[in-house]
Protein backbone atom coordinates (compact mmCIF):
# COMPACT_ATOMS: atom_id res chain seq x y z
CA UNK A 1 0.00 0.00 0.00
CA UNK A 2 2.43 2.92 1.07
CA UNK A 3 4.79 1.86 -2.12
CA UNK A 4 1.41 3.41 -4.13
CA UNK A 5 1.30 6.78 -2.75
CA UNK A 6 4.12 9.15 -3.33
CA UNK A 7 4.41 12.07 -1.12
CA UNK A 8 5.60 14.94 -3.48
CA UNK A 9 4.08 14.07 -6.80
CA UNK A 10 0.14 13.47 -4.79
CA UNK A 11 0.77 17.04 -2.98
CA UNK A 12 2.63 18.46 -5.93
CA UNK A 13 -0.32 17.74 -7.98
CA UNK A 14 -3.15 18.60 -5.53
CA UNK A 15 -1.18 22.24 -4.89
CA UNK A 16 -1.00 22.62 -8.64
CA UNK A 17 -4.56 22.22 -9.04
CA UNK A 18 -5.09 24.63 -6.24
CA UNK A 19 -3.23 27.55 -7.32
CA UNK A 20 -4.77 26.87 -10.73
CA UNK A 21 -8.22 27.88 -8.67
CA UNK A 22 -6.81 30.70 -6.54
CA UNK A 23 -6.67 32.59 -10.33
CA UNK A 24 -10.33 31.13 -11.37
CA UNK A 25 -11.05 31.73 -7.95
CA UNK A 26 -10.49 35.02 -7.77
CA UNK A 27 -12.35 35.45 -10.48
CA UNK A 28 -15.38 34.31 -9.54
CA UNK A 29 -15.09 36.14 -6.18
CA UNK A 30 -14.52 39.21 -8.22
CA UNK A 31 -17.52 38.56 -10.47
CA UNK A 32 -19.17 38.00 -7.57
CA UNK A 33 -18.23 41.01 -5.11
CA UNK A 34 -18.59 43.59 -8.26
CA UNK A 35 -21.83 42.65 -9.74
CA UNK A 36 -23.58 42.29 -5.98
CA UNK A 37 -24.63 44.73 -3.06
CA UNK A 38 -22.14 44.57 -0.06
CA UNK A 39 -25.55 43.44 1.70
CA UNK A 40 -26.08 40.77 -0.72
CA UNK A 41 -22.22 39.64 -0.39
CA UNK A 42 -22.86 39.27 3.10
CA UNK A 43 -25.89 37.35 2.72
CA UNK A 44 -24.04 34.77 0.68
CA UNK A 45 -21.23 34.64 3.40
CA UNK A 46 -24.28 34.05 6.35
CA UNK A 47 -25.66 31.13 4.04
CA UNK A 48 -22.20 29.25 4.11
CA UNK A 49 -21.94 29.99 7.54
CA UNK A 50 -25.82 28.44 7.87
CA UNK A 51 -25.07 25.75 6.00
CA UNK A 52 -22.76 24.68 8.13
CA UNK A 53 -24.27 23.53 10.89
CA UNK A 54 -26.28 21.35 8.69
CA UNK A 55 -23.01 19.42 7.63
CA UNK A 56 -21.94 19.28 10.78
CA UNK A 57 -22.00 15.77 10.28
CA UNK A 58 -20.58 15.30 6.70
CA UNK A 59 -16.62 14.16 7.21
CA UNK A 60 -17.90 12.01 10.60
CA UNK A 61 -18.07 8.96 8.61
CA UNK A 62 -15.26 9.79 5.59
CA UNK A 63 -12.96 10.02 8.14
CA UNK A 64 -13.33 6.35 8.83
CA UNK A 65 -14.27 5.31 5.25
CA UNK A 66 -10.15 6.52 4.34
CA UNK A 67 -8.54 4.48 7.53
CA UNK A 68 -10.76 1.58 6.29
CA UNK A 69 -9.92 1.78 2.11
CA UNK A 70 -6.40 2.47 2.86
CA UNK A 71 -5.71 -0.81 4.68
CA UNK A 72 -8.11 -2.58 1.92
CA UNK A 73 -10.72 -3.64 3.74
CA UNK A 74 -13.46 -4.90 1.14
CA UNK A 75 -16.49 -2.62 0.60
CA UNK A 76 -15.84 -0.12 2.70
CA UNK A 77 -15.58 2.29 0.15
CA UNK A 78 -19.31 1.73 -1.21
CA UNK A 79 -20.92 1.46 2.40
CA UNK A 80 -19.05 4.38 3.51
CA UNK A 81 -20.92 6.37 0.50
CA UNK A 82 -24.19 5.44 0.80
CA UNK A 83 -23.79 5.99 4.50
CA UNK A 84 -23.22 9.26 4.05
CA UNK A 85 -26.20 10.03 1.32
CA UNK A 86 -28.49 8.35 4.35
CA UNK A 87 -27.01 11.06 6.82
CA UNK A 88 -27.39 13.71 4.52
CA UNK A 89 -31.78 13.29 3.86
CA UNK A 90 -33.16 14.22 7.50
CA UNK A 91 -30.94 17.60 7.47
CA UNK A 92 -31.85 18.62 4.22
CA UNK A 93 -35.36 18.28 5.37
CA UNK A 94 -34.65 20.24 8.43
CA UNK A 95 -33.47 22.90 6.15
CA UNK A 96 -36.39 23.11 3.94
CA UNK A 97 -38.45 23.93 7.13
CA UNK A 98 -36.47 26.50 8.67
CA UNK A 99 -34.96 27.90 5.27
CA UNK A 100 -37.96 30.73 5.24
CA UNK A 101 -37.15 31.95 9.02
CA UNK A 102 -33.38 32.25 7.90
CA UNK A 103 -34.10 34.16 5.28
CA UNK A 104 -36.70 36.48 7.34
CA UNK A 105 -33.29 37.07 9.75
CA UNK A 106 -31.22 37.86 7.08
CA UNK A 107 -34.13 39.95 5.30
CA UNK A 108 -33.33 38.31 2.16
CA UNK A 109 -35.64 36.32 -0.95
CA UNK A 110 -36.35 32.72 0.70
CA UNK A 111 -35.73 31.43 -2.48
CA UNK A 112 -32.02 32.02 -1.69
CA UNK A 113 -32.24 30.05 1.43
CA UNK A 114 -34.39 26.86 -0.21
CA UNK A 115 -31.83 26.51 -3.42
CA UNK A 116 -29.20 25.77 -0.97
CA UNK A 117 -30.48 22.67 0.22
CA UNK A 118 -29.26 21.47 -2.71
CA UNK A 119 -25.32 22.97 -1.12
CA UNK A 120 -25.90 20.14 1.64
CA UNK A 121 -26.62 17.09 -0.25
CA UNK A 122 -23.51 17.91 -2.80
CA UNK A 123 -21.30 18.52 0.99
CA UNK A 124 -22.23 15.17 2.26
CA UNK A 125 -21.75 13.16 -1.30
CA UNK A 126 -18.39 14.72 -2.11
CA UNK A 127 -16.73 13.97 1.55
CA UNK A 128 -17.22 10.55 0.54
CA UNK A 129 -16.00 10.55 -2.37
CA UNK A 130 -12.66 12.11 -1.45
CA UNK A 131 -12.02 10.44 1.30
CA UNK A 132 -12.16 6.94 -0.65
CA UNK A 133 -9.88 8.90 -3.91
CA UNK A 134 -7.66 10.36 -0.50
CA UNK A 135 -6.87 6.38 0.42
CA UNK A 136 -6.24 5.11 -2.96
CA UNK A 137 -5.96 7.69 -5.97
CA UNK A 138 -4.66 11.24 -4.11
CA UNK A 139 -3.91 12.38 -7.51
CA UNK A 140 -7.87 13.12 -8.07
CA UNK A 141 -8.06 15.02 -5.55
CA UNK A 142 -6.29 17.76 -7.64
CA UNK A 143 -7.45 16.91 -11.11
CA UNK A 144 -10.96 17.56 -9.69
CA UNK A 145 -9.99 21.21 -8.42
CA UNK A 146 -9.28 22.12 -11.89
CA UNK A 147 -12.17 20.41 -13.27
CA UNK A 148 -14.60 21.97 -10.29
CA UNK A 149 -13.09 25.60 -11.08
CA UNK A 150 -13.58 25.35 -14.72
CA UNK A 151 -17.20 24.58 -13.77
CA UNK A 152 -17.83 27.15 -11.54
CA UNK A 153 -16.01 30.01 -13.17
CA UNK A 154 -17.66 29.47 -16.72
CA UNK A 155 -20.85 29.46 -14.90
CA UNK A 156 -20.04 32.64 -12.50
CA UNK A 157 -19.50 34.58 -15.88
CA UNK A 158 -22.66 33.44 -17.56
CA UNK A 159 -24.86 33.58 -14.92
CA UNK A 160 -23.85 36.66 -12.39
CA UNK A 161 -21.70 38.87 -15.29
CA UNK A 162 -23.58 38.10 -18.36
CA UNK A 163 -27.14 37.01 -17.32
CA UNK A 164 -26.66 39.52 -14.36
CA UNK A 165 -29.00 37.01 -12.18
CA UNK A 166 -26.73 38.26 -8.96
CA UNK A 167 -26.77 36.44 -6.10
CA UNK A 168 -29.11 33.67 -7.44
CA UNK A 169 -26.93 33.14 -10.01
CA UNK A 170 -23.69 32.82 -7.58
CA UNK A 171 -25.22 30.25 -6.00
CA UNK A 172 -26.30 28.08 -8.79
CA UNK A 173 -22.45 28.00 -10.04
CA UNK A 174 -21.24 26.60 -6.68
CA UNK A 175 -23.97 24.48 -6.59
CA UNK A 176 -23.48 22.80 -10.35
CA UNK A 177 -20.05 22.67 -9.97
CA UNK A 178 -20.28 20.39 -6.44
CA UNK A 179 -22.33 18.20 -8.84
CA UNK A 180 -19.82 17.89 -11.24
CA UNK A 181 -17.48 17.02 -8.49
CA UNK A 182 -19.64 14.35 -7.89
CA UNK A 183 -20.11 12.76 -11.36
CA UNK A 184 -15.92 13.45 -11.69
CA UNK A 185 -15.41 11.26 -8.89
CA UNK A 186 -17.68 8.48 -10.02
CA UNK A 187 -16.21 7.93 -13.04
CA UNK A 188 -13.04 8.09 -11.46
CA UNK A 189 -13.07 5.64 -8.77
CA UNK A 190 -15.32 3.07 -10.61
CA UNK A 191 -12.77 0.68 -10.05
CA UNK A 192 -12.63 1.32 -6.56
CA UNK A 193 -16.70 1.48 -5.19
CA UNK A 194 -18.47 -1.55 -6.50
CA UNK A 195 -21.81 -2.68 -6.12
CA UNK A 196 -21.46 -4.47 -2.60
CA UNK A 197 -21.22 -2.96 1.36
CA UNK A 198 -20.84 -4.63 3.95
CA UNK A 199 -23.20 -2.62 6.51
CA UNK A 200 -21.08 -4.72 9.26
CA UNK A 201 -18.57 -1.70 9.33
CA UNK A 202 -21.47 0.62 10.92
CA UNK A 203 -21.33 -0.58 14.14
CA UNK A 204 -17.41 0.17 14.04
CA UNK A 205 -17.83 3.98 12.68
CA UNK A 206 -20.73 4.17 14.40
CA UNK A 207 -19.07 3.96 17.91
CA UNK A 208 -15.81 5.81 16.27
CA UNK A 209 -18.10 8.92 15.18
CA UNK A 210 -18.41 10.04 18.88
CA UNK A 211 -15.02 11.43 18.51
CA UNK A 212 -15.75 12.73 14.46
CA UNK A 213 -19.24 14.02 16.29
CA UNK A 214 -17.56 15.52 18.69
CA UNK A 215 -14.91 17.06 16.94
CA UNK A 216 -17.28 18.42 13.92
CA UNK A 217 -19.43 20.03 17.09
CA UNK A 218 -15.57 21.88 18.45
CA UNK A 219 -15.44 23.11 14.50
CA UNK A 220 -18.86 24.26 14.23
CA UNK A 221 -18.89 25.94 17.39
CA UNK A 222 -15.70 27.74 16.54
CA UNK A 223 -17.76 29.27 13.85
CA UNK A 224 -20.04 30.74 15.93
CA UNK A 225 -17.71 33.66 16.00
CA UNK A 226 -19.06 34.89 12.20
CA UNK A 227 -22.73 34.45 13.63
CA UNK A 228 -21.94 36.65 16.47
CA UNK A 229 -20.21 39.34 14.12
CA UNK A 230 -23.10 39.62 12.41
CA UNK A 231 -25.46 39.48 14.78
CA UNK A 232 -23.85 42.62 16.71
CA UNK A 233 -22.26 44.50 13.70
CA UNK A 234 -24.24 43.85 10.99
CA UNK A 235 -23.42 42.30 7.25
CA UNK A 236 -21.19 45.21 6.16
CA UNK A 237 -18.71 43.80 8.76
CA UNK A 238 -19.06 40.14 7.80
CA UNK A 239 -18.36 41.19 4.64
CA UNK A 240 -15.18 42.45 5.17
CA UNK A 241 -13.82 39.54 6.93
CA UNK A 242 -15.48 37.40 3.96
CA UNK A 243 -13.45 39.99 1.34
CA UNK A 244 -10.11 39.32 3.73
CA UNK A 245 -10.64 35.17 3.66
CA UNK A 246 -11.31 35.45 0.17
CA UNK A 247 -7.74 36.76 -0.62
CA UNK A 248 -6.57 34.80 2.27
CA UNK A 249 -7.64 31.48 1.71
CA UNK A 250 -5.47 30.81 -1.21
CA UNK A 251 -2.47 30.33 1.60
CA UNK A 252 -4.08 27.52 3.11
CA UNK A 253 -3.92 25.77 -0.22
CA UNK A 254 -0.77 25.00 0.28
CA UNK A 255 -2.00 22.36 3.49
CA UNK A 256 -3.11 20.25 0.11
CA UNK A 257 0.11 19.35 0.23
CA UNK A 258 -0.03 17.00 3.13
CA UNK A 259 -2.54 15.41 1.51
CA UNK A 260 -0.68 12.00 0.93
CA UNK A 261 1.02 12.17 4.30
CA UNK A 262 -1.95 10.69 6.13
CA UNK A 263 -2.40 7.52 3.71
CA UNK A 264 1.27 7.27 4.50
CA UNK A 265 1.29 7.40 8.12
CA UNK A 266 -1.99 4.68 8.16
CA UNK A 267 0.32 2.22 6.69
CA UNK A 268 3.51 3.07 8.18
CA UNK A 269 5.35 6.17 7.40
CA UNK A 270 8.22 7.55 9.03
CA UNK A 271 9.58 10.65 10.50
CA UNK A 272 11.33 11.41 7.19
CA UNK A 273 7.72 11.77 5.25
CA UNK A 274 6.40 14.25 8.07
CA UNK A 275 9.85 16.44 7.23
CA UNK A 276 9.16 16.25 3.87
CA UNK A 277 5.71 17.57 3.85
CA UNK A 278 6.71 20.62 6.06
CA UNK A 279 9.56 21.45 4.37
CA UNK A 280 7.01 21.48 0.86
CA UNK A 281 4.66 23.29 2.52
CA UNK A 282 6.66 26.28 3.97
CA UNK A 283 8.44 26.44 0.76
CA UNK A 284 5.06 28.05 -0.64
CA UNK A 285 3.42 29.19 2.26
CA UNK A 286 6.27 31.57 3.14
CA UNK A 287 6.29 33.39 0.02
CA UNK A 288 2.83 33.54 0.01
CA UNK A 289 2.12 35.17 3.20
CA UNK A 290 4.95 37.50 2.12
CA UNK A 291 3.14 38.64 -1.20
CA UNK A 292 0.06 38.62 0.61
CA UNK A 293 1.44 41.47 3.09
CA UNK A 294 2.86 43.45 0.20
CA UNK A 295 -0.17 43.20 -2.21
CA UNK A 296 -2.80 43.10 0.24
CA UNK A 297 -4.88 46.90 -0.52
CA UNK A 298 -4.92 45.84 -4.41
CA UNK A 299 -5.93 42.38 -3.69
CA UNK A 300 -9.19 43.88 -1.59
CA UNK A 301 -9.68 46.47 -4.07
CA UNK A 302 -10.04 44.21 -6.98
CA UNK A 303 -12.82 42.56 -5.67
CA UNK A 304 -14.02 45.64 -4.84
CA UNK A 305 -12.60 49.30 -4.11
CA UNK A 306 -14.93 49.33 -1.21
CA UNK A 307 -12.84 46.25 0.86
CA UNK A 308 -9.14 47.90 0.74
CA UNK A 309 -9.92 49.52 3.79
CA UNK A 310 -9.96 45.65 5.30
CA UNK A 311 -5.85 45.48 4.58
CA UNK A 312 -5.31 45.48 8.42
CA UNK A 313 -7.35 42.33 8.77
CA UNK A 314 -6.05 40.83 5.84
CA UNK A 315 -2.52 41.32 7.38
CA UNK A 316 -3.57 39.02 10.56
CA UNK A 317 -5.69 36.61 8.80
CA UNK A 318 -2.53 36.60 5.99
CA UNK A 319 -0.10 35.41 9.26
CA UNK A 320 -2.40 32.94 10.66
CA UNK A 321 -2.31 30.89 7.82
CA UNK A 322 1.29 30.13 8.91
CA UNK A 323 0.82 27.89 11.98
CA UNK A 324 -2.26 26.68 10.82
CA UNK A 325 -0.20 25.02 7.72
CA UNK A 326 1.61 23.55 10.99
CA UNK A 327 -1.46 22.22 12.73
CA UNK A 328 -2.33 20.75 9.59
CA UNK A 329 0.40 18.24 9.88
CA UNK A 330 0.69 17.82 13.21
CA UNK A 331 -3.22 16.90 13.46
CA UNK A 332 -2.33 14.80 10.80
CA UNK A 333 0.77 12.59 12.68
CA UNK A 334 -1.66 12.46 15.64
CA UNK A 335 -4.38 10.54 13.63
CA UNK A 336 -2.41 9.03 11.26
CA UNK A 337 -0.18 7.29 14.15
CA UNK A 338 -3.40 5.98 16.12
CA UNK A 339 -4.08 2.38 15.54
CA UNK A 340 -7.10 2.09 18.13
CA UNK A 341 -9.57 1.52 15.23
CA UNK A 342 -7.81 -2.00 14.64
CA UNK A 343 -8.33 -3.29 18.12
CA UNK A 344 -11.39 -3.78 20.69
CA UNK A 345 -11.77 -0.96 21.99
CA UNK A 346 -14.33 1.01 24.68
CA UNK A 347 -15.33 4.28 24.59
CA UNK A 348 -13.41 5.10 26.95
CA UNK A 349 -10.42 4.24 25.35
CA UNK A 350 -11.50 6.34 22.37
CA UNK A 351 -11.63 9.39 24.21
CA UNK A 352 -8.50 8.49 25.71
CA UNK A 353 -7.16 7.86 22.16
CA UNK A 354 -4.75 10.90 20.34
CA UNK A 355 -8.43 11.17 17.69
CA UNK A 356 -10.00 13.06 20.20
CA UNK A 357 -7.00 15.76 21.15
CA UNK A 358 -7.55 17.99 17.68
CA UNK A 359 -11.54 17.90 18.83
CA UNK A 360 -10.88 19.00 22.34
CA UNK A 361 -8.52 21.58 21.24
CA UNK A 362 -11.14 23.08 19.33
CA UNK A 363 -13.36 24.10 22.35
CA UNK A 364 -10.24 24.87 24.18
CA UNK A 365 -10.24 27.39 21.46
CA UNK A 366 -13.92 28.27 20.67
CA UNK A 367 -13.48 28.70 25.73
CA UNK A 368 -11.39 31.24 24.81
CA UNK A 369 -11.88 33.05 22.03
CA UNK A 370 -16.09 33.46 21.85
CA UNK A 371 -16.52 34.53 25.08
CA UNK A 372 -13.54 37.31 24.42
CA UNK A 373 -15.40 38.33 20.85
CA UNK A 374 -19.02 38.79 22.72
CA UNK A 375 -17.12 41.03 25.38
CA UNK A 376 -15.62 43.15 22.55
CA UNK A 377 -18.66 43.08 20.59
CA UNK A 378 -20.81 44.43 23.00
CA UNK A 379 -18.60 46.64 24.92
CA UNK A 380 -16.64 48.34 22.88
CA UNK A 381 -19.34 48.78 20.45
CA UNK A 382 -16.94 48.61 17.35
CA UNK A 383 -18.28 49.77 13.74
CA UNK A 384 -17.97 47.01 11.00
CA UNK A 385 -14.05 47.06 9.81
CA UNK A 386 -12.96 47.67 13.47
CA UNK A 387 -15.07 44.56 14.76
CA UNK A 388 -14.00 42.69 11.66
CA UNK A 389 -10.21 43.19 12.62
CA UNK A 390 -11.20 42.17 16.86
CA UNK A 391 -12.56 38.81 15.20
CA UNK A 392 -9.39 38.35 13.45
CA UNK A 393 -6.69 39.11 16.09
CA UNK A 394 -8.50 37.32 18.83
CA UNK A 395 -7.94 33.80 16.76
CA UNK A 396 -4.70 34.28 17.56
CA UNK A 397 -5.26 34.07 21.52
CA UNK A 398 -5.25 30.20 22.21
CA UNK A 399 -2.44 29.60 19.51
CA UNK A 400 0.26 29.62 21.53
CA UNK A 401 -1.53 26.34 23.68
CA UNK A 402 -2.75 24.63 20.75
CA UNK A 403 0.56 24.45 18.58
CA UNK A 404 2.32 23.30 21.99
CA UNK A 405 0.64 20.46 22.44
CA UNK A 406 0.41 18.92 19.16
CA UNK A 407 3.66 19.09 18.48
CA UNK A 408 4.85 17.39 22.19
CA UNK A 409 2.50 14.63 21.63
CA UNK A 410 3.03 14.18 18.19
CA UNK A 411 6.72 13.68 18.66
CA UNK A 412 6.51 11.10 21.43
CA UNK A 413 4.99 8.62 18.34
CA UNK A 414 7.09 9.94 15.37
CA UNK A 415 10.31 11.36 15.13
CA UNK A 416 10.88 14.92 13.02
CA UNK A 417 12.07 18.05 13.47
CA UNK A 418 11.35 21.21 12.70
CA UNK A 419 13.36 22.48 9.60
CA UNK A 420 14.52 25.61 10.77
CA UNK A 421 17.84 26.20 8.21
CA UNK A 422 15.33 25.58 5.62
CA UNK A 423 12.63 27.37 6.75
CA UNK A 424 15.60 30.40 7.17
CA UNK A 425 16.11 29.66 3.34
CA UNK A 426 12.47 30.52 2.50
CA UNK A 427 12.09 33.68 4.53
CA UNK A 428 15.56 35.33 3.09
CA UNK A 429 14.55 34.05 -0.04
CA UNK A 430 10.44 35.82 0.60
CA UNK A 431 11.82 39.37 1.85
CA UNK A 432 13.74 40.01 -1.27
CA UNK A 433 10.78 38.92 -3.25
CA UNK A 434 8.78 41.31 -1.23
CA UNK A 435 11.46 43.97 -1.59
CA UNK A 436 11.52 43.56 -5.85
CA UNK A 437 7.50 43.59 -5.75
CA UNK A 438 7.16 46.76 -3.43
CA UNK A 439 9.53 48.38 -5.96
CA UNK A 440 6.62 48.05 -8.97
CA UNK A 441 3.82 50.08 -9.62
CA UNK A 442 0.72 48.09 -8.75
CA UNK A 443 -2.84 48.69 -10.10
CA UNK A 444 -5.91 47.38 -8.60
CA UNK A 445 -6.40 45.23 -11.43
CA UNK A 446 -6.60 41.44 -12.00
CA UNK A 447 -4.73 41.66 -15.72
CA UNK A 448 -1.92 44.00 -13.58
CA UNK A 449 -1.24 41.95 -10.06
CA UNK A 450 -1.28 38.82 -11.65
CA UNK A 451 1.69 39.46 -13.99
CA UNK A 452 2.97 41.43 -10.82
CA UNK A 453 2.16 37.77 -8.60
CA UNK A 454 4.05 35.35 -11.64
CA UNK A 455 7.05 37.64 -11.27
CA UNK A 456 7.56 37.95 -7.45
CA UNK A 457 7.30 34.27 -7.60
CA UNK A 458 9.69 33.90 -10.46
CA UNK A 459 12.04 35.85 -8.20
CA UNK A 460 11.10 33.91 -5.28
CA UNK A 461 12.25 30.45 -6.82
CA UNK A 462 15.20 31.77 -8.37
CA UNK A 463 16.86 32.73 -5.26
CA UNK A 464 16.07 30.01 -3.73
CA UNK A 465 17.46 27.69 -6.37
CA UNK A 466 20.18 29.87 -6.31
CA UNK A 467 20.91 29.04 -1.85
CA UNK A 468 19.23 25.24 -1.53
CA UNK A 469 20.40 22.11 -2.83
CA UNK A 470 16.63 20.82 -1.77
CA UNK A 471 14.86 23.06 -4.34
CA UNK A 472 17.22 22.40 -7.01
CA UNK A 473 16.75 18.58 -6.21
CA UNK A 474 13.21 18.82 -5.93
CA UNK A 475 13.36 21.26 -9.66
CA UNK A 476 14.44 18.51 -11.48
CA UNK A 477 12.80 15.97 -9.81
CA UNK A 478 9.42 18.18 -11.46
CA UNK A 479 10.88 17.91 -14.46
CA UNK A 480 11.75 14.62 -15.12
CA UNK A 481 8.07 13.72 -13.90
CA UNK A 482 6.99 16.23 -17.03
CA UNK A 483 9.04 14.70 -19.11
CA UNK A 484 7.74 10.91 -18.45
CA UNK A 485 4.25 12.12 -18.92
CA UNK A 486 5.03 12.77 -22.21
CA UNK A 487 7.89 9.84 -23.14
CA UNK A 488 10.58 11.82 -22.95
CA UNK A 489 12.79 11.26 -19.68
CA UNK A 490 15.89 9.81 -19.79
CA UNK A 491 16.21 5.84 -18.94
CA UNK A 492 20.19 6.93 -18.52
CA UNK A 493 19.96 8.10 -14.82
CA UNK A 494 17.19 6.93 -12.56
CA UNK A 495 14.42 9.71 -12.23
CA UNK A 496 14.73 11.61 -8.72
CA UNK A 497 11.35 10.30 -6.53
CA UNK A 498 8.61 13.02 -6.18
Amino acid sequence: MDQRIRLRYSGLTFFASKAFSIVTGFIFVIAVTRNVSSYDFGVWQNIGDMVGYFVILSSVVPGWVTRYVARDQENAATTGLLTNLAISIPFIVAWILLAPQFAKIAGAPGLYYVLACLMILGTYLKPALEAIAQAKKPHLLGFDVVIHELTMISLGIILVMVLRYGLLGALVAVISSNFVDVLFYLVGLRGVIGRATNWGYLKSWLKSSTISVYGMIGEKLGATNMVLLLIYSGATARAYVGAAYAVALSISYVSTLAVALYPKLLAGGRGEDVETTLRLMFMFAIPMVAGTLVLAQPLLSILNPMYGVAAPVLYLLAISFLPYCLSIVLDTVLVGTERIDQTRFSMKDLVKSRLSLPASLYYLHSAITLPLLWIVLTNLDPGPLDAAFYLVAIGFVSLPISLTTKYVIARKYVTFKLPLKNLTKYSVASVIMAVVVLQLPVVPRISTILPIVAFGGAVYFTVLLIIDTETRALFRGVVTELKKTKGLASTEKKPIDL
